[in-house]
């Protein structure tokens, strides 16, 4: 824990503000919780620290599903669960992951609780209620992997635009009732209908999630007796009194969003959690027209009949109560709301994924990574360095060899013409006069300064050194070049019988003067090629700040911010992920020939 923390709402975890009696977001009862000295009346465990730079769940769920999912960030949490953004790495496709959280596992009846959400929304095939793909647990966690819906709640809408158009709200209850209604034929209820838990996505529908408190009519009931569930400003009356939840229950809370919908704002508030139960059970419905005069009668009747105290009041499925409302007459007008709708969804905040573990910032003298992702925007991806194919590190091996002999030939073939033609030329004076030199017109001259850039200096043509020099320079070139002719005569000898020994040898062409020689076509020297090691590649990332990954030992100079497919040899390889102050992550892994494994994020341990 860090010295900032927040009191937070043990059902929901959301933030409270000091002094409050109830919490804004659940309507859970919080009076006199506010510190573990001062517990108050409900005892000092209520009270819960946050501490917002550590997400040991993200962890735990990173490794209890590494090689399957990506798992970015948290997306939301409740008092049950937390909603992780994952990437599943099998089909390239987001996935939004809900895990319970690990302090409710050992509760009597939570995990068999949490599981049958799953297992209810996976019962339920329609396009407007969410869909489960697999539902998992390990020793410490119970998750369940479902569609990620790229869009924003009906709770966002209305809180950013007020009311929703008429044409809208009908299309939005049509499709949310239609999803109901079919769930109460597979006798379902869900239990907590609300804004939050409308979705509407980019393609303009209304998506109908969390069936985390739904009911079974036919199973045993796991909620504890006597307690309400439920979010008190949607609750139907029957839910308040524990009394049998049926349909009609899901009919009265979807009156009081179609409500919340047209007028902007609740049709029963309050500034306690008494005051909203007193006006669901006692108070008329406020009337719909004076707050919204454009909403039709017919419409305002309709909410009425919904949200009537007792429930035989109420229609009697969900099918006739969408269809009082009416919906648009033409398939034009129903194209034009649904582009609305898409807009809609496309134009909200841009909700940010709160990472597991915070990044430090980039050092000025490091490359910068692709930022993270979003929930409503995939991560822009940086540009990758591409890593080498192992067949083609294969085939840029042997060209190398190749490369290195052709090289070898070239070099050869310029050193036996420079040889060629240093036997054609006189030998020049490698040393010159040590003192001043006398010139035929009795002039004395200092001899030039020596080249130290090259090998050879030829003396200045103007200036004639001494007789006795000259003649014992050539006394000395003479008897040189006796000995060079000797030594090519019997170079010639050794490429004459060479000749004769390589019948393939073509023969040499005589080039004009001046002209570049070819060299004398030589056996190329045999190159042995070495064995190529098989390659194969780790994907592997860690959001653990300034990370680096081992291979074998060697490190990979780019820091390890995203997950990467790094090449590794073929066989047993010795994966390791470093930071500074942080104990290291290693592992060995098999990679096959050709292959990439995938490892997912890891994190390294740090303080």
């Amino acid at each position: 824990m860090t010295s900032s923390t927040t009191s937070a709402c043990p059902k929901c975890r959301q933030p409270i503000s000091a002094g409050a009696k109830f919490c804004a977001n659940c309507g859970n009862d919080i009076s006199g919780v506010w510190s573990k000295s001062d517990p108050g009346p409900l005892g000092g465990t209520i009270a819960v620290e946050m501490d917002p730079n550590v997400d040991t769940l993200g962890q735990m769920l990173s490794e209890a599903t590494l090689g399957d999912y990506d798992i970015y960030g948290e997306l939301g949490r409740g008092g049950m669960a937390a909603v992780y953004l994952g990437l599943d790495l099998a089909l390239n496709r987001k996935v939004a992951i809900k895990t319970m959280l690990p302090e409710l596992i050992s509760r009597e009846g939570m995990v068999q609780r949490f599981k049958r959400e799953a297992q209810t929304s996976a019962g339920l095939s329609h396009p407007h209620i969410i869909q489960i793909f697999t539902v998992k647990e390990t020793k410490q966690l119970v998750f369940f992997v479902m569609k990620f819906i790229e869009g924003r709640s009906l709770e966002s809408v209305i809180t950013d635009k007020g009311h929703v158009p008429l044409g809208m709200a009908q299309t939005i209850l049509a499709q949310v009732g239609s999803a109901l209604d079919y769930a109460h034929r597979k006798h379902i209820v869900h239990r907590d209908i609300k804004p939050a838990n409308i979705m509407i996505d980019e393609d303009g529908w209304a998506i109908v999630t969390d069936f985390g408190i739904a009911k079974v009519q036919e199973a045993q009931n796991l909620t504890a007796t006597g307690t309400a569930i439920g979010t008190p400003h949607y609750m139907s009356p029957e839910q308040f009194h524990n009394k049998a939840v049926t349909g009609q229950s899901d009919q009265y809370s979807l009156g009081v969003v179609a409500y919340e919908m047209l007028a902007g704002k609740k049709p029963f508030d309050g500034g306690t959690y008494a005051e909203i139960i007193t006006q669901h059970l006692f108070e008329a419905v406020p009337d719909l027209r004076q707050v919204n005069p454009e909403v039709p009668e017919h419409v305002a009747d309709s909410i009425k009949k919904m949200m009537a105290k007792d429930p035989a009041d109420r229609f009697p499925d969900l099918d006739t109560a969408i269809h009082s409302f009416g919906a648009p007459v033409s398939k034009k007008e129903g194209d034009a709301l649904r582009t609305q709708m898409i807009s809609l969804a496309k134009s909200g905040p841009q909700k940010k994924v709160r990472m597991s573990v915070p990044m430090s910032p980039i050092p000025v003298t490091k490359k910068r990574e692709a930022p993270a992702a979003t929930a409503i925007e995939p991560a822009v991806k940086a540009p990758k360095r591409k890593r080498p194919d192992p067949v083609q590190e294969k085939k840029s091996g042997a060209g190398k060899w190749i490369g290195i002999a052709a090289t070898l030939l070239v070099v050869a073939g310029g050193g036996y013409f420079g040889w060629q033609q240093f036997l054609k030329k006189p030998i020049p004076i490698v040393t010159p006069p040590a003192g001043p030199v006398v010139t035929p017109q009795g002039e004395t001259k200092q001899p030039p300064a020596a080249d130290t850039t090259h090998a050879v200096v030829t003396p200045p043509v103007t200036e004639a050194p001494a007789v006795d020099t000259v003649k014992i320079a050539a006394a000395a070139a003479a008897k040189e070049r006796a000995r060079i002719a000797d030594s090519t005569a019997r170079a010639d000898r050794r490429r004459r019988n060479d000749s004769i020994a390589n019948s393939k040898k073509a023969p040499q062409k005589t080039e004009p003067k001046n002209a570049v020689a070819e060299p004398p076509a030589q056996k190329a020297p045999e190159v042995v090629q070495p064995a190529a090691t098989p390659m194969g590649a780790v994907k592997i990332g860690s959001p653990t700040a300034g990370a680096y990954v081992y291979i074998n030992g060697t490190i990979d100079p780019t820091p390890l911010t995203s997950v990467r497919t790094i090449p590794a040899p073929a066989g047993s390889v010795h994966v390791t992920i470093k930071a500074e102050k942080c104990e290291p992550w290693d592992s060995i892994v098999t990679v096959p020939a050709g292959a990439t494994v995938t490892i997912g994020r890891r994190f390294a341990k740090c303080p």
